[in-house]
């Protein structure tokens, strides 16, 4: 089962975000809008049957305050010869994210779980299918985004199914914050 730590965000935001990211392009593929999320920590299939459990158990532990979440600048991984992603970072709510990030991380490191240690907060927007010319990419870096701002509420474990079209995501558990 492909898993994964999920920040997921109200449609009102997700709308405002979908309707103000204006680059197209044949090789572009757009995440769907109700998939925006950002993914805290990618599991992959290192959780079992019994890590899912006691994800769970640490997520209903968890106590961590509401926080707000504004974004940053446009980016792109790994790098612009090779540009595979589009994304936005994240301005306010980057310290809280990072914090979430770390609790986690630690509880995965003691569980013998192995999972990158690289987290740079972002809202992946779009994937590079084939090649976009650097134009394209000087497009989307140059783009005004608006100043969106959205509460985050909860941390969700999600399961992610690959097809042909594009990932579903499914909530496994939802954790609220206080």
């Amino acid at each position: 089962m492909r898993t994964f730590l999920a920040i997921n965000f109200k449609e009102e935001f997700k709308k405002k975000l979908y309707e103000n990211f204006s680059i197209c392009d044949e090789n572009l593929k757009l995440v769907k809008k109700e998939n925006l999320h950002l993914t805290l920590i990618f599991l992959g299939d290192s959780l079992n049957k019994d890590n899912i459990s006691k994800m769970i158990d640490i997520m209903k532990n968890l106590e961590f305050k509401r926080f707000k979440l504004s974004l940053s600048t446009p980016g792109i991984f790994p790098n612009l010869e090779k540009p595979k992603v589009l994304w936005l970072g994240i301005d306010e709510g980057g310290k809280e994210l990072n914090e979430l990030y770390s609790f986690f991380y630690s509880y995965l490191i003691k569980e013998n779980i192995k999972i990158e240690n690289n987290f740079l907060p972002h809202i992946t927007i779009a994937r590079i299918k084939n090649y976009i010319s650097k134009e394209k990419i000087a497009e989307f870096m140059n783009q005004d985004f608006p100043e969106l701002e959205t509460d985050i509420e909860s941390i969700d474990l999600m399961e992610s199914k690959l097809n042909k079209i594009s990932p579903s995501y499914f909530k496994i558990y939802s954790r609220q914050f206080l």
